[in-house]
């Protein structure tokens, strides 16, 4: 729930919280009879009292291995916002959250994509927006005619122009996607009777249903 802490923050200058508390996991390597690594924290030792959940609750492993909360963080604290105000007409506002430096240090890139796959592609030079400021981006781009019934997202970019102390240039600083909400078409339909045949299978613990492609099991219980 970061974002949702992060949008009260945002929204009240005088709010406080959603500190990260632990940035690693506090782990200690084991290894089970038959092989298997795992780590040990609170109560693993038979110590009593303890936490129990206290020590693996960080943004990387004790192997420091990145937790999908690690993304999640540099998400929603990145330092430069889009605001889109006309995604057909290619039309937004791009927002710099940096407190004392300018956007200058970063290339901007875009691109179209329909249904996943990048149908257009552009880059931008460095925008100037001092700190706290706002102002407005224009790209050029239209839909791809052959993909009528696509979902289309167009996603906006901010990378290192240069390298620095603490990494090379081309590394994701920020991002943002909008939904382009181009006219669709009638959606293809099928008779029934095309489709593969679905095999249910029902047992005390699950209800399993297989197809052509795919199997899934429900526990009936849970």
């Amino acid at each position: 729930n970061l974002k949702e802490y992060w949008d009260i923050m945002e929204k009240y200058p005088q709010s406080m919280g959603a500190y990260v508390w632990d940035f690693v996991d506090q782990g200690i390597r084991q290894v089970t009879e038959d092989g298997v690594m795992w780590y040990a924290y609170g109560g693993d030792f038979g110590d009593k009292p303890n936490l129990r959940n206290f020590c693996i609750n960080g943004l990387v492993g004790p192997d420091r291995e990145i937790h999908p909360g690690c993304w999640e963080l540099k998400k929603v604290h990145q330092p430069v916002k889009v605001h889109a105000i006309d995604v057909i007409a290619g039309i937004f506002e791009v927002e710099n959250k940096y407190d004392f430096i300018s956007t200058e240090h970063l290339k901007i890139k875009w691109e179209l994509r329909a249904n996943g796959v990048a149908v257009q592609k552009g880059e931008v030079p460095p925008m100037k927006i001092m700190p706290t400021e706002k102002k407005e981006l224009k790209l050029t781009y239209q839909q791809d005619s052959n993909k009528k019934n696509a979902e289309y997202m167009l996603f906006i970019g901010f990378y290192l122009l240069n390298d620095e102390k603490w990494y090379v240039d081309g590394h994701v600083i920020a991002w943002d996607q909008f939904e382009i909400p181009y006219p669709k078409g009638e959606p293809e339909t099928k008779s029934l009777d095309q489709l593969p045949a679905i095999e249910i299978t029902e047992s005390k613990k699950t209800l399993d249903i297989s197809g052509k492609d795919f199997k899934y099991s429900i526990n009936r219980k849970k």
